[in-house]
């Protein structure tokens, strides 16, 4: 009897000693970033240059692949299904959040996920061609009102915040818009400038060059305050369609079942290198809002954000099959 108790202290505590010490080792090896959207979208974006920075701080190796796809469900479905080691990740925006009502039967919820930080959120900006005969929000909604055909407005994918921001304006203005999905908005925003469809709603940080260069004209941004780079653009809610605030938002996760260790030395150098004061200036130069909250506060973050985009998407009638 003695000699099997001695065993399995002896047990117990190599497992003890493995746990700990995987923990102290984590990372031994590259980590991969599946973001689920297209290269020079704002996840990429954002995406980039915080992996960057964090490699540039701990040293971690992260190799990044851009996993398109069936508005991010791909990528999703690849991290609920992914083994828990912490050396596959994801960027996601509020598709995570959204899918589950969109879709049918996807093979994953939220609470697939491990929250580990949400990086931070940008506001999305209205924009059309200059050609077209309207200079406000307003005006465009006048216009649309009397278009004998409702008006394209182009999104970076089914259930992508560019794609519900449209779908939440619409519905909100009493206006008829006609959903063109794409793979990724700068090419959304592309077919814009060349007017093959008159609007998009694409995250501040793409749309920046296409607004500098005048090659389209933005008629309002998401959020309920106005981002300091397009501070002339009014926001939605400011140009009359009172209660609209929509953002895209910025979280890294990973598959279920995580171990707190992992997820908290993640967080720890997630969260050094974005709150850095240079960095996360140059980040709100280019028109993100830093967050950087914790493991917990992450994962009420998604929660919440499931639940309200749940009600918004019922209550709206948006259906993708």
């Amino acid at each position: 009897m003695k000699s099997c108790f001695r065993i399995l202290v002896l047990a117990t505590t190599l497992l003890s000693w493995c746990l700990t010490g995987h923990a102290q080792t984590y990372p031994n090896r590259p980590i991969r970033v599946i973001i689920p959207y297209a290269p020079a979208g704002g996840a990429d974006i954002i995406g980039r240059l915080v992996l960057d920075k964090v490699s540039k701080d701990t040293g971690y190796n992260f190799i990044v692949e851009n996993r398109v796809g069936a508005g991010g469900n791909i990528a999703f479905a690849a991290i609920a299904a992914g083994q828990p080691d912490g050396y596959t990740l994801v960027i996601a925006t509020p598709g995570l959040a959204t899918n589950p009502t969109l879709y049918n039967k996807l093979p994953f919820s939220p609470a697939d996920f491990t929250a580990i930080t949400v990086i931070g959120e940008s506001p999305l900006v209205f924009m059309i061609n200059p050609a077209m005969p309207v200079a406000s929000m307003a005006e465009f909604i006048a216009f649309a009102r009397k278009s004998a055909q409702p008006l394209r407005f182009g999104s970076a994918g089914n259930g992508t915040s560019s794609h519900l921001a449209g779908e939440v304006f619409k519905s909100m203005a009493g206006i008829e818009l006609q959903h063109i999905p794409y793979r990724g908005g700068v090419a959304a925003i592309t077919d814009v400038v060349g007017g093959r469809i008159e609007m998009t709603t694409q995250p501040v940080a793409e749309s920046m060059p296409f607004i500098v260069d005048n090659r389209v004209r933005a008629l309002g941004q998401s959020a309920q305050t106005r981002s300091k780079l397009v501070a002339s653009v009014p926001t939605i809610d400011e140009a009359g369609v009172k209660g609209y605030s929509v953002s895209t938002w910025y979280i890294l996760a990973g598959p279920p079942g995580m171990p707190r260790e992992i997820v908290d030395t993640l967080y720890r150098a997630f969260d050094k290198s974005i709150s850095s004061p240079a960095f996360k200036t140059s980040l709100e130069d280019r028109g993100f809002v830093v967050i950087g909250s914790n493991p917990d506060a992450s994962r009420k973050f998604l929660d919440s954000e499931y639940l309200r985009w749940k009600k918004i998407i019922q209550d709206a009638g948006i259906h993708l099959d």
